[in-house]
């Protein structure tokens, strides 16, 4: 997995690099996805990008990212025209990163977290580098309604606001979440050690010391 994102990274890097990209590119960001088929039993590590510039057909892009990674031209490229539709985009591949194909998995899932520590999610290149806020966000138009496991929780026993927010989160996935939640098993409950358990601990400690 490591060297799948490396090698991602490097080859977007020298995209940007070539000049058919710099002719027709003046910036933008990209956000990395990890997918897992469980099919293939293979990683499809990925980047959307939004791009600011002129138009750039997808078979010329997907030649010029061939002629890159030498085995690669899976594109897709979409001319923006709905601005609400773009900002949803942004705010959907700015927090998702890890895609729900693999969470049920501990061992995926430890692996991914793993190898993106200390990773930029968020890629800005060209004039949108060190792009800043246009408006700062005011602390008093938020309201804090937990974490996102305590929303869910709350919206499953029928918190309207905190189901209402788990719809707009979550979108055509809100039915499954919830579902998810509700027929999770309780965790055990906290019991005090046994007699034994605490006859067995003693020894091992006073051998350490």
């Amino acid at each position: 997995m490591r060297d799948i994102l490396d090698r991602l990274y490097d080859c977007f890097r020298k995209l940007r690099a070539r000049t058919f990209w710099k002719r027709r590119v003046k910036g933008g960001a990209a956000f990395v996805e990890i997918k897992y088929n469980a099919a293939t039993d293979e990683w499809n590590v990925h980047l959307h990008a939004i791009v600011h510039g002129r138009f750039i057909p997808k078979r010329d892009l997907s030649t010029e990212w061939h002629k890159i990674t030498g085995d690669s031209f899976i594109i897709d490229v979409r001319a923006i025209e709905n601005q609400e539709k773009i900002a949803r985009y942004v705010v959907k591949y700015c927090s998702k990163t890890c895609n729900n194909t693999f969470l049920n998995r501990k061992d995926y899932l430890d692996t991914v977290i793993i190898v993106m520590v200390g990773r930029r999610l968020c890629l800005t290149f060209g004039d949108w580098r060190g792009i800043k806020l246009t408006e700062s966000p005011n602390e008093t138009d938020w309201i804090s309604l937990g974490s996102f496991h305590t929303v869910v929780s709350k919206a499953v026993q029928g918190d309207r606001e905190c189901l209402a927010a788990v719809h707009a989160i979550c979108r055509d996935k809100a039915t499954e979440v919830l579902a998810t939640v509700q027929n999770a098993r309780p965790p055990p409950p906290q019991e005090p050690p046994a007699p034994t358990q605490l006859t067995f601990g003693w020894p091992a400690i006073d051998f350490c010391f």
